[in-house]
């Protein structure tokens, strides 16, 4: 296990039984940062799963990732966020975001992680939250909005979304998004 902290805090690697647990009790049981689910990415990006924590007074930060050897490189990693959503995600009244990251970048020294490739979470809307330094990027143009059940338009969903939402007219919204892009 690596951890990284500055004072009492500590970024620490959740062992694998506590995983789920964890996310339970802290109210980010989203069914992308659950153990199976990174468990499963790891069959299209091979890699250790792991759920990285820091928990302070305010509140609480988890990151699930998947860590991968650099093939010819002894000792260095790359760390990526499963297929679906992730990122750093808060929880708590005041979520220590900011010094999540400065511990980030010191457990990556420590585990020779030399680069982080993140797919944040569009509902968490947790890029929002990555401090300077880091380019965020949008991975899709503008696509048009269609009628969702819930309320405000969410963009970057499933396709599923669209389907269960707009039905046989999913083809026709499809169309346009091309042309939009």
């Amino acid at each position: 296990m690596t951890s990284s902290s500055t004072g009492t805090a500590a970024l620490v690697e959740v062992a694998h039984e506590r995983w789920d647990p964890l996310l339970e009790r802290i109210g980010c049981g989203d069914a992308y940062l659950l153990r199976g689910s990174v468990e499963s990415a790891c069959l299209l990006e091979p890699g250790r799963p792991l759920l990285l924590h820091l928990s302070e007074e305010g509140g609480e930060v988890v990151f699930a990732l998947i860590l991968r050897e650099i093939e010819g490189e002894s000792g260095r990693r790359d760390a990526i966020t499963p297929y679906g959503y992730g990122g750093p995600v808060g929880a708590g009244p005041e979520p220590p975001i900011e010094h999540f990251y400065e511990l980030y970048e010191s457990w990556c020294r420590s585990a020779g992680v030399v680069s982080t490739f993140i797919r944040f979470h569009p509902l968490f809307a947790n890029q929002r939250q990555a401090q300077a330094g880091i380019h965020v990027e949008r991975s899709c143009s503008e696509f048009p909005e269609y009628p969702q059940l819930w309320g405000p338009f969410v963009s970057g969903l499933s396709i599923l979304d669209l389907l269960f939402n707009c039905g046989p007219m999913s083809r026709a919204y499809l169309e346009k998004s091309r042309r939009v892009v």
